[in-house]
């Protein structure tokens, strides 16, 4: 099912070139509604470090979004222009979208490494099923595509240009009359390299022209409610006492009906796979 959805998306990238539209994508979000209605189950993952703000975040059941220029791709958001782009200009363009990052699996050995601190991190596990007073962010909850080559075209200097008016309007509080430039550039961060294929990724995004038409501070304050987590599983290196933490925590929520699952890890006897020992 989420090979089938991510192929909608890849259908879709088969026409987009020069011309790009956001339009294009509210299509699937009624294809993913459908999916998640007629599906047994739709887990995705998140690989955190045990940091102080991620603890405090699972226990506040919110998810954090990220400015596109603090992604490890370099070309996060790049678009395929025509000559060099310096990298000063880039700059100006690190906060064109925000977002959170998933997976499809809780049992990917390089995430682990990557993302959750080699091994002292942990993984939450996020029923999409249980997503109710947050449907609005399945509007903007999207599979990421694999190519080799970036495709999509966009006038670098026009973008920059109505980017630093948006974020005027935005901070000086009146209406952002620039280019409608900003209108069509969410499929350029649904793509990336071939590389980074074995992360299959899908993102909550929002781009800084959506925050600016939704307007509300809660948004602004990029941590968003996702009251959604069904388990969470402990890095097999995470310290003992945030390991007690996060159990403690686990059992407050369920204490109010969360209905949360703790699992510690293990190594496998024989394989490469970690094991998975439910505790909560």
């Amino acid at each position: 099912m989420l090979d089938k959805l991510r192929e909608i998306i890849k259908e879709k990238y088969e026409y987009w070139d020069q011309s790009i539209e956001d339009n294009d994508l509210l299509d699937f979000a009624n294809d993913l509604k459908l999916a998640i209605e007629n599906s047994s189950e739709f887990m995705l993952y998140r690989y955190v470090p045990a940091s102080y703000y991620n603890i405090r975040n699972l226990e506040n059941r919110i998810i954090h979004l990220s400015p596109n220029g603090v992604m490890n791709d370099i070309y996060e958001g790049i678009p395929c222009t025509e000559t060099d782009i310096a990298f000063d200009r880039l700059q100006l363009l690190e906060d064109l979208a925000v977002m959170t990052c998933f997976t499809e699996t809780n049992n990917n050995t390089l995430m682990w490494s990557h993302y959750a601190e080699q091994y002292k991190g942990f993984c939450i596990e996020y029923d999409i099923k249980r997503v109710k007073k947050e449907k609005a962010l399945l509007e903007h909850l999207f599979p990421v595509c694999y190519k080799n080559k970036r495709f999509i075209r966009r006038d670098i200097e026009s973008l920059t240009e109505s980017h630093i008016a948006l974020k005027e309007a935005i901070h000086g509080d009146y209406e952002y009359d620039g280019s409608e430039s900003l209108e069509d550039i969410l499929p350029m961060f649904l793509i990336k390299g071939k590389a980074w294929e074995y992360e299959r990724e899908w993102r909550i995004i929002y781009t800084k022209k959506q925050l600016y038409d939704i307007n509300e501070s809660i948004y602004y304050s990029l941590n968003i409610p996702f009251d959604c987590i069904s388990a969470v599983y402990l890095g097999y290196r995470m310290e003992p006492e945030k390991k007690k933490n996060i159990i403690e925590i686990a059992q407050r929520l369920n204490n109010c009906g969360a209905k949360l699952k703790v699992y510690r890890s293990t190594l496998s006897e024989k394989g490469y796979d970690l094991v998975f020992q439910q505790i909560l």
